[in-house]
């Protein structure tokens, strides 16, 4: 039988939870979106690995007994064998927490939606119609956004990264700091008054989420998702996506174009063999 555990040992059992609820504080600080600043604890909520020599020193100096040290062990293996599952399912775990959260502890559900998550600041244009949604302003929806600035078309763009919201805006962008997969913020954005809406982000699973989000606000809206694998242009066609952009495929095409015009094929003929490979790939 395990004797009675030192104070010492509750601390290195309790390292498990503290450690990731305190990474997960500073970066709720550093103004993270919460699901981000989740997922970044959980990478971090492994015991590390100079816990077997520290506890090794320990046990040498008669700080813990032989049955404690097995424990001590026993749970950074416990730790280190847990965490990559965590990690791999960080959303569901996430979605899982915010659902007891908004269950059984409303007012910090609350608190993290409209005080963390969500910053309702003014924005120059809620009152357009047909305007366009865009999801995610990393490097793609950054590109799109400059597009239509340039080109006067309205649009709202959406991002849960708190430092790329503040750049935006001092660049003069309506955007707004939130999750695109949240229907509030959907809602905030206008979606049922929107004309197109362009889910700039990679991930698939949040794509599929602003998809039918998006379709239950709007059911019209004209929705541009971007997929990476060809298996997955089925599941986000058959949610509602109008128009599917494979980043490889049009690279490739990119290049297929240059051959085509160094090779001086006629244009008749380059669009044949384009839409050609389109129809092949599916995407017409």
């Amino acid at each position: 039988a395990f004797p009675h555990p030192k104070p010492q040992l509750y601390i290195l059992d309790g390292r498990f939870s503290i450690k990731a609820l305190v990474v997960l504080l500073i970066f709720l600080l550093m103004r993270f979106h919460s699901k981000i600043s989740f997922s970044l604890s959980l990478y971090l909520f492994q015991i590390d690995e100079d816990a077997f020599i520290l506890s090794s020193l320990a046990y040498l100096h008669q700080v813990f007994s032989y049955q404690q040290y097995i424990f001590i062990i026993s749970s950074v293996l416990l730790s280190l064998v847990v965490t990559p599952f965590l990690i791999s399912e960080k959303d569901r775990i996430y979605q899982f927490i915010r659902l007891l959260t908004k269950k059984y502890l409303p007012f910090i559900d609350n608190f993290i939606k409209y005080r963390i998550d969500q910053d309702i600041s003014p924005i120059d244009i809620l009152s357009i119609k047909n305007h366009i949604i865009l999801c995610g302003y990393g490097r793609v929806g950054k590109l799109i956004g400059q597009s239509l600035l340039l080109a006067n078309i309205p649009f709202i763009a959406i991002d849960y990264d708190f430092s790329t919201v503040l750049k935006a805006k001092k660049a003069g962008v309506n955007i707004i700091y939130g999750d695109p997969t949240d229907l509030d913020i959907l809602d905030y954005a206008q979606v049922d008054e929107a004309l197109i809406l362009i889910a700039a982000i990679p991930h698939l699973k949040d794509q599929e989420k602003i998809i039918i989000n998006a379709k239950k606000l709007n059911p019209k809206i004209y929705i541009i998702a971007r997929v990476h694998r060809d298996e997955d242009k089925r599941r986000i066609k058959s949610l509602g996506a109008n128009l599917i952009i494979q980043p490889e495929f049009e690279a490739s095409l990119s290049i297929i174009k240059r051959i085509y015009l160094i090779h001086k094929l006629p244009k008749e003929r380059m669009l044949e063999k384009i839409n050609q490979l389109k129809i092949e790939h599916g995407f017409i």
